[in-house]
């Protein structure tokens, strides 16, 4: 990537092409500009890209460059000639920042003094940016003619054909959706300059736009003439008489405006009327005498229609239809199926998608309705919906993936959802909700199909409400039914009522409960709920959209850290199914965390391509705590303590000795490591934390570090060929976090991860034995997660010794040293990983331990103890 720099850049490219002896042409299908025709000049700062485009590519600017390409061709009259060119500038356009197509230029660079030519600008100060084209001289510059204001404020991709007659009279014609139907923008009358023996483009810019301009299809040379007849593009229907016609190229008033050359079947005849549009002479707007009958197909037939170089339409005919939309209501479009998790691919597109389906019996317009998820919206584009009509919602970007199914209509910031839970939101114009749902990834009722490639579906499209229990994993061999009847499909009504799922504890007074599908407007009361020990309830009211939650404000405050029980009973689906039975759950207020109540227990900071870190939490403490807007944190050398990430915004209660597994994705490390707590699992944003070293930061309520872990890529056992996807593991909580010797990957035996449940390597300091201990007496560093660490303990009355430790085989001969002259504290723990000095695993056999300490005051001791070493022969 290219660095910022204060002083704008100008690249120069000059294009020239000899084609016969008369002009210029060129669009680099050969894929460079070397050969063939061949520029010369300053070639290191260009490439012609894979989409054969001639691109700046100054991936090393230095603030204030000027590079040409050049190539002459004999000198042209300008009389009668014609420029056409593709240019894109990915960039809003400034003073510093645009481009000029050198129409001619006297010099082979037009930056030069003295340079004498005409050039077009794409780009200025301030907002109002113009295309505009100067006639320069010696750097004095007098404009020609200029387009409207703003119509490249923005980042530009356009068609630009330039043409200029004997009599000096300029014209430049636009099509700004890159094809060949030109509309006329701007002219003016020059003449100074009569012939010219170059082209070129020069680009002005910053830093930052040094890969953003792009050229291609450039041409020089005598008029282009249209042989090309028009045709229809498309029709649109205005009113119940009224029809729009689009062709493809602007047509003569004479022959569009003849209402004879028109006709449509089904009684409608020859229209009234035909009018060429004032602004687009390319529309025509008919009227017909007869009114068009809703939701009829009729065909219009068009012939005799001619554009301005007498060519003519071949007879054409096209179907249209009138119709009348109608506003939804709740569920009048449901949203029916969804592709979450697209990967591993089944049968279906490797993309997500969101199909809709029409239940009611009105045509529905859906254009500009928004389709959300928990954390962002998009906008659907152009389309309406037929009664019992689907519609497959998705990316820009993925569109040609569905390209064979009908109906396909692109979301503009098409939300991205989750694999494991997520909602998706279907609002109007109004942003009134018409449909809405919140899944989890036990909506599969699969563990095969939860795992990616298969979409969600829609038991019955026609219920009045959407939960749980209507939903359940597409059963086609493809993984789904986009833009047809889903493969579930059954209209048989829901006879099933609903049930409680989960209790959450806003505040002390206030709890939220979640049922297993939608209560709808069913009336609810205190006397639905109890909750015992006896606490009052004085309010109760479900939550919209959806009515899948209960707000429920008790009358007296609920106690720390004691287990309550709620049932509710006596409630109503929003399809008039009563509940069975009583539905009962219990909930518990947990206790503020301390600082040093959470510690760091687990960490993956290098995850498998495409997976995603990983932070472990344990509850040392043998209370219940919270840990609600508790944090996680990374550090960043200019600032320090930084990317503070809250794991969790709402009460969320950890068990004395409990786990919490925090990550942005629980789906991937739960399909990537077999030994899991998925019940322990929080989806959040989480810092990024480096492949190689960083450390990681947890931060209390109000911003205190209870822990910090600074990890390396060392840290892991070195025998391990590839730690990709290998977590840390801590031995022992109760042993320093910093301390390099509690940390060790985890065991190949548990598929190198053990998030959300008791460390593979988990190795509790047995305490010493006297003064200086070993456990266990026999270790296999084998990384199975059993035995694999040699522990030894220490234990002194007095502080201020210095200790060094040697490990040396059974023959005398020195292996590893583990500590020299380390001041220790009175008690600790040194831990042997079976490796030597060289990184090498050390050969299977007896080890004799020798620990020397020695304190400030001259007291020396030494102790000798030996081990074995086992494994595999």
């Amino acid at each position: 990537m290219c660095k910022s720099f204060r002083y704008p850049l100008v690249c120069l490219i000059l294009l020239g092409s000899k084609l016969g002896s008369a002009q210029v042409s060129d669009d680099f299908s050969d894929g460079d500009f070397t050969s063939g025709t061949v520029w010369t000049g300053t070639t290191s700062v260009f490439t012609v890209n894979g989409s054969e485009q001639l691109q700046l590519n100054n991936t090393a600017p230095t603030g204030a460059d000027v590079s040409y390409l050049s190539t002459a061709f004999p000198t042209q009259s300008l009389s009668e000639k014609e420029w056409q060119f593709y240019i894109k500038q990915s960039f809003a356009g400034s003073a510093n920042n645009y481009g000029r197509f050198w129409l001619a230029s006297s010099n082979e660079n037009p930056t030069d003094a003295g340079t004498e030519g005409y050039f077009v600008q794409f780009g200025e100060s301030g907002s109002n940016d113009a295309i505009e084209l100067f006639y320069s001289n010696n750097g004095a510059t007098t404009s020609v003619c200029r387009g409207a204001d703003a119509t490249i404020a923005s980042s530009t991709e356009m068609r630009i054909r330039v043409r200029r007659d004997a009599s000096g009279n300029w014209s430049i014609d636009i099509d700004d959706d890159n094809g060949y139907n030109f509309v006329s923008h701007a002219s003016g009358n020059n003449s100074t300059l009569s012939a010219t023996d170059r082209i070129g483009v020069v680009c002005v810019y910053t830093a930052s736009n040094a890969t953003k301009f792009f050229y291609d299809d450039i041409y020089f040379g005598e008029y282009i003439l249209d042989v090309t007849a028009p045709e229809v593009v498309s029709l649109n229907v205005l009113s119940d008489t009224e029809l729009d016609v689009k062709f493809s190229e602007s047509v003569t008033p004479s022959s569009s405006e003849t209402p004879s050359n028109y006709s449509a079947n089904g009684g409608l005849g020859t229209p009234v009327s035909a009018t060429l549009d004032g602004t687009d002479q390319s529309l025509v707007h008919l009227v017909f005498g007869t009114s068009f009958t809703i939701g009829t197909v009729y065909e219009l037939t068009i012939a005799g229609v001619e554009d301005a170089s007498g060519n003519t339409l071949l007879t054409t005919t096209e179907p249209f239809s009138y119709i009348v939309t109608v506003a939804a209501a709740y569920r009048d479009v449901v949203i029916n199926e969804f592709m979450c998790d697209p990967t591993p691919v089944v049968g279906l597109a490797e993309a997500e998608f969101v199909e809709l389906y029409n239940t009611s019996s009105n045509y529905i317009d859906i254009t500009g309705w928004k389709l959300g998820d928990a954390s962002a919206f998009g906008t659907i584009g152009p389309h309406t919906m037929a009664p019992d009509e689907y519609a497959l919602l998705v990316s820009s970007s993925s569109a040609p993936l569905f390209a064979f199914y009908p109906n396909v209509v692109v979301v503009t910031s098409f939300p991205s959802l989750n694999n494991a839970s997520d909602d998706i939101i279907l609002q109007d114009t109004g942003l009134v909700t018409i449909d809405q749902l919140s899944y989890d990834i036990s909506w599969y009722r699969d563990p095969i199909k939860d795992d990616g490639g298969y979409t969600l579906e829609q038991i019955n499209p026609f219920a009045s409400c959407t939960n749980a229990s209507n939903w359940i994993g597409s059963s086609h061999p493809l993984g789904g039914t986009p833009s047809a009847q889903n493969s579930v499909f059954d209209s048989a009504p829901d006879t099933i009522g609903p049930s409680l799922i989960a209790i959450t504890i806003n505040d002390n007074q206030t709890l939220v409960l979640s049922l297993n599908e939608s209560l709808g407007d069913a009336v609810l009361s205190a006397a639905n709920i109890m909750v015992e020990p006896a606490l009052s309830v004085t309010s109760v009211s479900t939550i919209a959209p959806g009515n899948q939650m209960v707000t429920v404000s008790l009358s007296t405050p609920v106690d720390t850290g004691v287990v309550y029980t709620l049932s509710i009973v006596g409630i109503m689906d929003c399809e008039g199914n009563l509940q069975e039975g009583d539905s009962v759950l219990s909930f518990i207020l947990p206790f503020d965390a301390d600082s040093g109540d959470f510690v760091i227990n687990e960490v993956l900071f290098n995850p498998l391509t495409g997976g995603s870190d990983y932070v472990e939490l344990v509850n040392v403490t043998n209370r219940p705590l919270n840990l609600k807007r508790w944090m996680l944190a990374n550090f960043d050398e200019e600032d320090g303590i930084a990317s503070h990430k809250v794991i969790i915004g709402q009460n969320y209660p950890v068990p004395p000795g409990g786990y919490v597994l925090v990550t942005k994705d629980t789906t991937n490390v739960m399909m990537n490591y077999i030994q899991h707590g998925l019940g322990n699992f929080i989806q959040a944003d989480i810092p990024a934390y480096n492949n190689d070293s960083g450390t990681v930061y947890l931060l209390t309520i109000d911003s205190v570090v209870s822990e910090r872990f600074s990890y390396d890529e060392d840290m892991h056992f070195p025998l391990l060929s590839d730690v990709d996807g290998v977590s840390l593991e801590r031995l022992d909580i109760n042993r320093s976090v910093n301390d390099r010797g509690n940390w060790h990957s985890a065991a190949e035996t548990v598929g190198f991860g053990t998030p959300g449940i008791e460390n593979s390597q988990y190795y509790p300091t047995s305490g010493p034995i006297g003064e200086v201990s070993m456990d266990p007496e026999i270790f296999s560093p084998d990384n199975d997660g059993h035995n694999d660490v040699l522990n030894i303990n220490y234990s002194f009355t007095s502080p201020g010794f210095v200790g060094t430790i040697r490990i040396y085989d059974a023959n005398g001969r020195p292996v590893r040293e583990l500590a020299t002259n380390e001041l220790l504290a009175t008690t600790g723990t040194f831990t042997w990983d079976g490796t030597t000095d060289n990184g090498e695993k050390a050969r299977i056999g007896m080890y004799i331990i020798l620990f020397e300490a020695f304190s400030t005051t001259g007291e020396s001791n030494k102790y000798k103890m030996s081990t074995v070493l086992g494994g595999r022969l």
